[in-house]
Parts: structure tokens; C-alpha cells; sequence
């Protein structure tokens, strides 16, 4: 009955499905990153212990203390404006992470925007589908949380393929592709939105 129940909200809620698939994009697009940037970092020109890696690894908690912001940008009815820019960011994340085969500086410029890329569309997406159907907002973060974690996984077993084909490049072309597509969902949630906003009550 539960499981039947779940299916009923995702055939539904057109922005449940929207928004779960804009939340397992992008955690794939920058769990590709955390995969493989071990990979990179311990090879040249780095050559960098656990210690060091460890420590840029620190780097993304910086999109964390953006949580709250993106929070309060949500709840002040801002949650579609937040998403759209946190999947702009997403895109051009890769850019700076591409340059970071070479460049240290460009490479933690990349992982603070990728992480606060990824706090600012989870956030978002919690704000929107918890609003669809208050009654049943665990059955929603079920279905949500699921498919978000299900993208994690997807991502970091595609990183991994990636980085075994083709390195670094392979890994850039893979995240960029899965932020591009992030971007395109999220111009779908949009159209849903409108749709949504001019269907009579």
C-alpha cells in the first residue's frame, strides 16, 4: 500500500518528478568530482598525500555555511530563481575544474562552486516538493531522497568509468554534461510551474 502510494504521488506530481530528477542530475555531476578528484590530486602535477587531499577536499564545506542563504532565498518565495542560478553555476563549476588539472587555485574555485551549486538546488527542490502535498511530505522526501541518492550513486560509478577511459578530460565531459542536462530539467520544472500557475483552481 505504502510503495502504491509513492507511485500515485509521482504520476501525480508532475514537479515531484521534475524536481527528484534535478536533484539526481546534479549529485551525480559533483559526485563524479568526489570519485576521482583523489585520482587526480595524488597524480601529477599534485602528487599529493591523503593529508593534502584531505584537506582540499575541506574546501567544498564552504557551500555548506551557504545552506541557511539559500534557505531564506527559498522561503522568501525565491526557491525557482535559487535552483536556475545553482544549475549556472553547476555548469561553469566544470570550467574552473577543468583548468584545475593544472592549477591548484582553479581547482578549489571549482569545488566552492560546485558544492554551493549543489546546496542551493537540494535546498530549493526540498522547499518546492514539500509544498506540493503537505499531508504527505515523508512519501515525498521518500521518493525525492531516493532518486537524489540513486544520481549519487549513478555519478560516482560514471566518474569512475570516466576516469578510467579517458581521465580527468573524460571526468570534465561527464559533469558538465550532467550539469547541462540539470539546467535543461530545470528550464522543464519552470514550464510545469507556469503550467501549473494557469490551470483554474
Amino acid at each position: 500500500t505504502t510503495l502504491r502510494s509513492l507511485g500515485t504521488l509521482v504520476r501525480t506530481q508532475p514537479r515531484l518528478r521534475t524536481r527528484s530528477l534535478l536533484g539526481a542530475l546534479s549529485f551525480a555531476s559533483v559526485s563524479a568530482l568526489f570519485s576521482t578528484m583523489a585520482f587526480l590530486l595524488a597524480g601529477e602535477p599534485y602528487g599529493f598525500d591523503e593529508v593534502q587531499i584531505g584537506l582540499v577536499g575541506l574546501a567544498g564545506v564552504a557551500g555548506a555555511v551557504m545552506a541557511n542563504l539559500t534557505g531564506r532565498l527559498a522561503d522568501r518565495g525565491l526557491a525557482q530563481l535559487t535552483s536556475g542560478a545553482g544549475a549556472a553555476v553547476l555548469v561553469a563549476s566544470w570550467a574552473a575544474l577543468g583548468a584545475g588539472a593544472y592549477s591548484l587555485a582553479w581547482f578549489l574555485i571549482g569545488m566552492v562552486a560546485i558544492d554551493l551549486a549543489l546546496q542551493a538546488i537540494h535546498i530549493s527542490n526540498q522547499n518546492i516538493v514539500y509544498a506540493l502535498a503537505p499531508a504527505a511530505r515523508s512519501r515525498i522526501n521518500a521518493v525525492y531522497m531516493t532518486t537524489y541518492f540513486i544520481g549519487a550513486a549513478a555519478g560516482s560509478a560514471l566518474g569512475a568509468v570516466a576516469w578510467t577511459s579517458t581521465g580527468w578530460t573524460g571526468v570534465c565531459v561527464f559533469g558538465v554534461a550532467a550539469a547541462v542536462v540539470t539546467a535543461l530539467v530545470w528550464v522543464a520544472d519552470l514550464r510545469v510551474a507556469r503550467r501549473a500557475v494557469a490551470v483554474p483552481a
